[in-house]
């Protein structure tokens, strides 16, 4: 009995030692990624500033947002968590006196904030992106999801992104660049939206003409479609379209359509 006590304990310790190391290198490729976590800033404004203070910068400039279309709720008919600035053809007509990242369309900063994730390389399918997160809030992060919708080896993306993880930023700072290519498609676009404990939430912290200007850029894209053949019904000018309680920064409930 006591033989096999010490067999059932030294399995026991050695599952622990394989749950541990499995822990210790997710927490490395983490950290690899984006830096030691951080804890929330408490020098930033609670989301309710951002209601009745709203940003005059766009995460890009208008004129070369070719498309978009903003956070589809989950009451839509084609619900999608994020805004999109698409930049349509316009990957034909960059770079723009030369091949340096600083000759590509500036991403800016949407608001005042502290850096709080950083991914060079982020696969998705047969493409890969990069992307970059802001804490803008005490806990709200606005998100940039840059999707060139080309396939780069690692590290290409890394001298298109201007900030670390950690390091704070003003209103209107470039972070970075938006990479496009003659290899790329028209499918090229930043997706936007905010993040707050594991939810998706719309990007609705911009002023009124700023809403305004992108809506007048949607084109084809701001539609809630019934299907790839269909346009569906028109969008109006908001940053969060049929939205549930939970995907409301603001905590105002369910509603159509926020600003």
């Amino acid at each position: 009995m006591k033989h096999k006590q010490n067999g059932f304990g030294h399995l026991w310790l050695f599952g622990l030692i394989i749950v541990l190391a499995v822990g210790v290198a997710g927490y490395e490729v983490w950290i690899h990624r984006n830096g030691p976590p951080l804890p929330h800033d408490s020098s930033l404004p609670d989301i309710s500033y951002l209601k009745t203070h709203k940003s005059d910068r766009f995460l890009v400039d208008m004129d070369v947002v070719q498309g978009g279309n903003p956070y589809k709720g989950v009451r839509s008919i084609a619900p999608h968590t994020g805004g999109h600035a698409q930049f349509g053809d316009g990957y034909k007509t960059w770079p723009k006196g030369g091949t340096a990242p600083s000759n590509y369309p500036p991403i800016y900063a949407v608001a005042d904030g502290v850096v709080n994730g950083v991914d060079y390389n982020f696969k998705v399918g047969d493409n890969t992106k990069y992307d970059i997160s802001i804490e803008i809030a005490q806990g709200y992060n606005f998100d940039y999801s840059i999707e060139p919708f080309v396939s780069k080896p690692n590290g290409f993306y890394k001298p298109f992104v201007l900030v670390h993880n950690g390091q704070k930023v003003k209103k209107g700072q470039i972070i970075g660049y938006m990479y496009l290519t003659q290899a790329g498609s028209n499918g090229s676009h930043i997706h936007f939206d905010i993040h707050h404990n594991g939810q998706f939430m719309a990007p609705a912290i911009f002023t009124p003409d700023i809403v305004q200007a992108f809506h007048d850029h949607w084109g084809d894209f701001g539609y809630d479609g019934n299907g790839p053949n269909s346009k569906g019904v028109p969008i109006p000018a908001c940053m969060g379209y049929k939205l549930s309680a939970a995907e409301n920064p603001f905590g105002t409930g369910a509603v159509d359509c926020l600003n």
